[in-house]
């Protein structure tokens, strides 16, 4: 499969997982949105329809009880809203009466005070009558008194809110009528009727206590009052409308506490809605940025592992061919005994490299299935790395390279693996000689010291050094530059060796600065 059919996949992958989220996504944001708004609403509007059911019920049954109180008053004679005592004769010379009963205060607590106005205008309050032997209750006289002058500043609008009514059938004895009067500064609901008597004609009525309906409200299960109907609806009440006689007036429901509340519950149906949708759909994005990383990581794996195939065959191939020539000349003894000499050694040179190319895939391979292990114990560093140099010498100095050991008098043991030691070395040798292949000076200088509490190895060359690029994934596997003339290479060797390096609980990292490239094993100093 060629690099563009993989990059095709991968996009497809790509698309099919994002479009695997933002399907169902949008799906849901569309309906669970509407669906959360539609709640949402429903508990916004669930106090309006409790109020407005509370004061409809409401101003049903206020309107009964008024209309039973207008009927009941209707059918009290026009002289006891006139003081007279015994024996004294009324204004129509026929009869004698007794007392009124309205001189001690009303008789129905929703009525505030009696009243009757004469032709004349002028205004009378049984309540407030004086008459020998006959004590008025003293809230209602108080009351009566109190309300006297204002009446009497009203009387011009309670003759005009009658000549709005419809006439009375019976002068006499006329049927009250419920109208609205501004009484001072307070509208007040008041029944009037209009009757005749031989003075001419009389207005008489009552005014509906406003204590006692706010008495008769407050056993509501929702906070009620009784007014005039506004021109312009409250939105922050419910109400319900009591339509009378000549005027009409609503009981309206505070919806204050129960708004504020459904309006809480509302916002959390929406919050709940936003955090479901915000947590669902940010864990099926982060799944599909996962999938979508596991497919670049598994393209790229797969990129690395052919190159890694091809740049092996590559690095095994060329010893192979080296050992197969000179293995072959050897055999048909076309060379003579210097040559041959030269032509086994060129053999050593190449099963090593070949040796080291094995040992790098070997070491990766356990280092991908975690069954990388090391063996430490006490070992002395100048005794190592002095087998290594000699090791690595003659394959250096046939590559026109010099390679120096320097441990100015190092005396004593680190904590470490021989082998493991040995192989960190040569593939920090190998790079070097490698990438410092077109220097002038190439020199390879392995250092030993102390530095503090640690023992440092050091490892240089006078070479390039190491790209800023490059720098970040130095440790990376198949981590390798772009330039088309690097050395070939498996792009194992810094990795394994860092692992190597941790798996003895030194550590590996390159020292940036310098000329050429730098690299240092760091181990605890453990004298003995």
């Amino acid at each position: 499969m060629n690099s563009f059919s993989r990059r095709r996949r991968t996009v497809v992958a790509v698309v099919l997982a994002l479009a695997a989220v933002i399907v169902p996504a949008s799906a849901w944001l569309v309906v669970g949105q509407n669906a959360a708004a539609t709640q949402a609403a429903d508990l916004r509007e669930e106090p309006r329809r409790r109020g407005e059911a509370v004061a409809r019920e409401l101003a049903d049954r206020l309107r009964g009880r008024l209309e039973a109180i207008r009927d009941a008053e209707s059918q009290r004679p026009v002289v006891q809203f006139q003081v007279h005592e015994a024996g004294e004769p009324n204004y129509c010379e026929c009869s004698v009466h007794n007392i009124s009963p309205l001189l001690t205060g009303p008789q129905d607590p929703f009525a505030e005070a009696y009243f009757e106005i004469d032709p004349k205008g002028t205004l009378t309050l049984p309540v407030l009558e004086s008459v020998a032997g006959v004590d008025p209750d003293p809230d209602r006289y108080q009351r009566a008194w109190e309300l006297a002058p204002v009446l009497q500043a009203s009387i011009r609008d309670i003759r005009l809110s009658l000549e709005t009514a419809s006439p009375a059938t019976d002068p006499v004895s006329a049927q009250f009528q419920w109208h609205g009067i501004e009484l001072g500064t307070t509208p007040a609901l008041v029944a009037l009727r209009e009757v005749s008597d031989t003075r001419g004609k009389l207005v008489q009525g009552f005014v509906l206590s406003r204590s006692a309906v706010r008495g008769w409200l407050s056993a509501a299960e929702l906070p009620a009052t009784l007014a005039p109907r506004p021109t312009t609806p409250d939105p922050s009440v419910a109400t319900g409308e009591v339509p009378l006689d000549c005027t009409s007036w609503e009981i309206a429901v505070g919806l204050g506490p129960a708004s504020a509340e459904a309006e809480a519950r509302a916002a959390a149906v929406l919050a709940g809605f936003w955090r479901s949708f915000s947590i669902g759909t940010g864990a099926a994005l982060l799944a599909a940025i996962s999938l979508v990383a596991l497919i670049l990581s598994t393209e790229r794996q797969a990129r690395q592992r052919a190159q890694f195939a091809a740049s092996a065959a590559h690095e095994l191939r060329t010893p192979l061919a080296g050992l197969r020539l000179y293995g072959e000349m050897l055999r048909d003894g076309i060379a003579d005994t210097e040559r041959a000499s030269r032509y086994a050694g060129r053999i050593a040179e190449e099963s090593e490299r070949l040796s080291r190319v094995v040992t790098n895939v070997l070491g990766f391979t356990r280092l991908e299935r975690g069954t990388l292990e090391v063996s430490t114990t006490d070992i002395d560093p100048v005794e190592v790395i002095n087998t290594i140099n000699e090791r690595l010498h003659p394959m250096i100095a046939s590559n026109g390279a010099t390679l120096v050991f320097d441990h100015d008098g190092f005396d004593g043991n680190v904590h470490a693996d021989a082998d493991a030691l040995g192989q960190i070395l040569q593939n920090l040798v190998d790079n070097a000689e490698k990438y410092s292949r077109g220097a002038s000076e190439r020199t390879i200088r392995i250092t030993l010291r102390r530095a503090g509490s640690t023992v440092d190895v050091l490892v240089e060359d006078r070479g390039p050094g190491i790209d800023a690029a490059l720098e970040k994934k130095l440790f990376e596997p198949f981590a390798r530059g772009n330039a088309p003339d690097q050395p070939a290479g498996l792009g194992l060797g810094l990795a394994l060796a860092r692992e190597l390096a941790r798996a003895q609980g030194a550590e590996l990292e390159h020292v940036p600065g310098g000329t050429g490239a730098s690299f240092r094993l760091r181990f605890s100093d453990q004298r003995t």
